[in-house]
């Protein structure tokens, strides 16, 4: 099984969410250590599993590597390298609401400098910043 964490427009409701249509996937609320910017769209700064700062967003799980192909080209990224502007597909270690932790891929960076000068979403929060 594949593993995704999404925390922005793939989260159910949100506009990127129908490139899931047409696969099974299971979507679980969860967190990982990180920080949300907005860079026109959010951004997840991954952080260092001890880290006290949160992404919060759903493990979506499904076993198609074309649903994987398909979101590295909507992330811009090319077989797991760096993608066009500053999204890599990253590994983490995601927390599920019921503590249970996961292996999971997410679309973000580990270069904080990309942020400089900017303030982060508060709470790490997607919905709130976005309906703003």
């Amino acid at each position: 099984m594949i593993s995704v964490f999404v925390y922005g427009t793939l989260k159910p409701g949100q506009c990127n969410h129908d490139l899931f249509r047409g696969y099974d996937v299971t979507f679980t609320p969860a967190t990982i250590p990180g920080r949300l910017y907005g860079y026109g769209v959010p951004v997840c700064l991954v952080l260092p599993d001890d880290s006290p700062d949160r992404v919060h967003g759903y493990v979506a799980t499904f076993d198609s590597l074309i649903l994987l192909n398909r979101l590295d080209r909507l992330e811009g990224v090319h077989s797991g390298g760096k993608g066009y502007d500053i999204y890599e597909r990253l590994e983490v270690t995601a927390t599920l609401e019921t503590g249970e932790t996961v292996e999971a891929f997410v679309y973000g960076t580990t270069e904080a400098h990309h942020f400089f000068g900017r303030e982060p979403i508060p709470d790490g929060v997607f919905g709130r910043w976005w309906a703003r």
